[in-house]
């Protein structure tokens, strides 16, 4: 008789726990099912859209800008502009409304004439053509290196120091001074 109070016992002891796992699977499964409910429709929650994104620093300061990059008249579209510690314009990755796309790279301030900072541009234009230009301290182009209307890639280097100007490109088809216009 023992053994028979022992093995219901258990028996018992069996069946509580299997009642106790049951109660916890139902109401895991509740709560992951309202949970579900809950949440939107996976791609309708990855999309986000935004006209302008910026990001700013611990002090407040625009460090990345996300958009339309200057207001009208600019001809540089919408884009990714870093600024420095200092607010100023360092890197700029643009699209133009016209089918110019660029990526800018500037000088901080003070390190020449600041009506231009920009020192490297690369760009790729609405006719296919593409071109790198450096530009020194004074604005003016210093060299570039680009592709004309027939497919051929120009080295040039300019001199707007000298009177006249003094400009030299060299390609395939060997070396040519321009002269510029007047």
């Amino acid at each position: 008789m023992e053994a028979e109070l022992v093995r219901l016992q258990k028996r018992i002891e069996r069946l509580e726990a299997s009642g106790r796992r049951l109660r916890v699977s139902v109401l895991v499964a509740v709560l992951l099912a309202v949970g579900w409910a809950a949440v939107p429709d996976a791609q309708q929650s990855t999309v986000m859209r935004v006209r302008s994104l910026i990001v700013e620093d611990a002090q407040g300061r625009t460090r990345l800008q996300l958009g339309p990059l200057d207001p009208p008249p600019s001809t540089r579209g919408t884009g990714l502009r870093i600024n420095d510690a200092a607010g100023a314009e360092r890197i700029a990755l643009y699209l133009s409304d016209a089918g110019n796309a660029g990526i800018g790279l500037d000088a901080p301030p003070g390190t020449g004439d600041d009506r231009n900072r920009e020192r490297i541009n690369i760009t790729a234009d609405e006719k296919g053509g593409a071109g790198i230009r450096f530009l020194d301290r004074r604005t003016s182009v210093a060299a570039r290196m680009y592709l004309d209307d027939q497919n051929r890639v120009w080295m040039q280097f300019s001199d707007f120091s000298q009177t006249p100007a003094s400009i030299r490109r060299y390609g395939l088809s060997g070396e040519e001074i321009l002269r510029p216009p007047k």
